[in-house]
């Protein structure tokens, strides 16, 4: 595989990530999917750790976003064309995970259902990041 090919399927990750989040609410629309929220309850208000590790995710998610957005303008300067459009995509799939953190950040505590679906598919699209950027890197220390 290439290096494009490589990081589209961060992106196609990400529009199957999409398209789940759009069945799943479609269903629960039509209450084909059930309600479990009233069996959820949070009865602490102090800081928890997971309310601390979303505030990390989402962190993390804006510092990747920010990054992703750099190397986008840097190429842009540069004049690469063909990393031109990928990099846009990754920006786009970045901003995306960044939005699904904050999501799960701000519902931990009124709707944990949502909180918990948002988690899954951050943590799902990020995982297959550091999964392609880990065998990229490891194919360019091995080339060396």
């Amino acid at each position: 595989m290439t290096h494009l090919q490589l990081l589209l399927i961060i992106s196609w990750t990400a529009i199957c990530s999409v398209v789940l989040l759009v069945v799943h609410g479609l269903l629960f629309k039509f209450e084909l999917v059930g309600n479990d929220d009233d069996s959820l309850e949070v009865t602490d208000n102090k800081p928890k750790p997971p309310h601390v590790f979303a505030a990390l995710r989402f962190l993390g998610c804006l510092v990747i976003f920010g990054l992703e957005v750099a190397e986008a303008v840097k190429d842009r300067r540069v004049g690469e064309s063909q990393l031109k459009d990928i990099d846009v995509i990754l920006c786009l799939v970045f901003a995306y995970t960044t939005v699904l953190a904050l999501l799960a950040l701000l519902l931990h505590t009124t709707t944990p259902r949502w909180s918990i679906l948002y988690k899954r598919h951050v943590n799902t699209v990020l995982l297959v990041a550091l999964g392609v950027y880990g065998s990229d890197q490891c194919l360019l220390e091995t080339w060396r």
